[in-house]
């Protein structure tokens, strides 16, 4: 094979590489591990709620987070509802004999699934 042809093999296939490395790179998603905590979270405070600071706002609950060494109360909010979304509350889920933290916060596009708590079991959909 002559030189010329040579290197535009090389070409070729570093150029088919970086393209597929970049395919690959833009798919990666990294979880953070999970928080298992042995010692069930205290009960939920009951809080009595602040007036709202306007008439649409939804009020965010608090909840309890473990902040490696004890259990650390959050306080419930005010936010401006999110068009698309809703809101989805942090929650402890017992996994064996631990407790993992299931991350809250804005959800959109598909379907929430709802377990536990007030509302039983069910599923919201966001338009």
């Amino acid at each position: 094979m002559r030189a010329r042809n040579r290197w535009i093999v090389r070409g070729v296939g570093t150029a088919a590489a970086l393209l597929l490395l970049a395919g690959c790179w833009g798919a990666v998603r990294v979880r953070p591990a999970a928080v298992v905590v042995y010692e069930a979270p205290p009960p939920v405070r009951v809080v009595a709620q602040p007036p709202p600071p306007a008439p649409s706002a939804v009020w965010i609950a608090g909840y309890w987070q473990w902040n490696g060494a004890q259990w650390v109360w959050l306080d419930g909010r005010w936010e401006q509802p999110r068009a698309g979304y809703v809101w989805v509350q942090p929650r402890w889920n017992r996994r064996g004999r631990g407790w993992v933290f299931m991350d809250g916060g804005w959800r959109s596009h598909g379907q929430v699934r709802v377990r536990g708590g007030v509302h039983g079991r069910g599923t919201v959909r966001v338009r």
